[in-house]
């Protein structure tokens, strides 16, 4: 393992260690561990309520079972340290190319979501070719990793289709977790172009580059879902 990975892991190990809130409540904003039937884990967040109904955003991996379907009925467990009266939510949407999904449970408790934005509006981009490449931007992912709540940041490298690239790393866990730039929501963690294990920790992982599935698509994706209700 050479300097630089090396540097890179500890700076990661670091990371998954933090429990403070970094800018951004989990109780108030509505952030949550999701848990499927069969105890999958990862992080969902509340997008937009209207009277009970309360409408979420994850990622669709984290919500598809291993063949690629979708648990019938309210099957999700949502909960965070301190709200745990959360109903089971439901699926109400997927786009499993984006991997990106919207969930929907009926509650009377209020959140103050961030607004969902898009990394393009955030700052004056250059277009190459099919992708934006913004010029240094950084961004921030959370979401519950091992169930410990966790941001980590990068640089955006490019934007292409509906995808989201960074310089980040994200852990197992932070899948669904919302990604933020400048007090907007700007995509959806989905996962890493590659693994790589902790020196000091071997039976934790971590995925970088990292990737999210834009807002702008959960954006589309959430209004079509609130004219199938």
């Amino acid at each position: 393992m050479n300097r630089y990975c090396s540097f890179l892991l500890v700076l990661v190990a670091l990371a998954l260690l933090a429990k403070t809130a970094f800018g951004i409540d989990p109780e108030t904003n509505g952030v949550f561990r999701i848990r499927t039937p069969e105890q999958a884990q990862g992080t969902a967040f509340v997008l937009e309520q209207v009277g009970d109904k309360t409408y979420l955003g994850t990622a669709a991996h984290v919500v598809l079972t291993d063949s690629g379907n979708m648990f019938q009925g309210a099957a999700y467990t949502l909960e965070n340290d301190t709200v745990k009266d959360m109903p089971k939510a439901k699926v109400v949407a997927v786009d499993k190319k984006a991997d990106l999904a919207v969930l929907l449970c009926s509650t009377k408790r209020q959140f103050k979501p961030l607004p969902l934005g898009s990394v393009e509006r955030n700052s004056k981009v250059d277009k190459v070719g099919f992708a934006y490449r913004p010029s240094g931007l950084q961004i921030d992912f959370f979401g519950y990793a091992s169930g410990a709540w966790l941001k980590t940041s990068g640089i955006v490298s490019f934007a292409y289709e509906n995808s989201v690239y960074s310089d980040s790393v994200v852990a197992p866990g932070q899948s669904g977790g919302p990604v933020v730039l400048n007090d907007e929501i700007v995509g959806v963690v989905s996962g890493g172009s590659a693994w790589h294990t902790a020196a000091e920790d071997p039976e934790r992982n971590v995925t970088w580059p990292a990737r999210a599935g834009s807002a702008r698509r959960l954006k589309e994706i959430l209004d079509w879902s609130k004219t199938r209700e």
